[in-house]
């Protein structure tokens, strides 16, 4: 999903459907460290041509990843580091949540290139913003 926001108004919320992928091989390595209070255990994983160093925890009662193919044995991936992105938990909140919708009723569906073509101009219009105010400020 993603959100354009101006002034702390949402002018425009976009989301796109990717397919589930079974979960590349895993190799544990039997290090561990905390992350945002949680005991995690690290593993390697392969995905295409991406390789990913992996930080998960048992301690939360569910499955989840960040990455879409990416997933831990069991528990949830608190962090993720590849030569394309990553990802690392600073807080983890479990409360009850309501049935409300997941994405708002004025979310627009794309497709995945849309989606990424959208995220990009977004990013080039606000570096373009900043790069105008450090100007006008010299």
């Amino acid at each position: 999903m993603l959100t354009q926001q101006k002034d702390s108004a949402v002018t425009g919320v976009w989301y796109s459907e990717e397919a589930y992928k079974p979960a590349a091989e895993i190799r544990t390595s039997g290090k561990t460290k905390t992350i945002a209070g949680f005991r995690c255990q690290r593993a390697t994983a392969n995905m295409g041509e991406e390789s990913f160093v992996i930080w998960y925890t048992t301690e939360i009662p569910m499955l989840f990843s960040p990455v879409n193919g990416v997933w831990p044995p069991q528990g949830v991936i608190l962090a993720l580091e590849s030569s394309k992105r990553s990802y690392t938990a600073k807080k983890v909140e479990l409360k009850t949540i309501t049935d409300a919708p997941v994405l708002p009723a004025t979310a627009e569906k794309l497709t995945a290139a849309q989606l990424k073509d959208k995220q990009r101009s977004i990013m080039e219009a606000f570096h373009n913003e900043q790069l105008k105010r450090l100007q006008e400020a010299e």
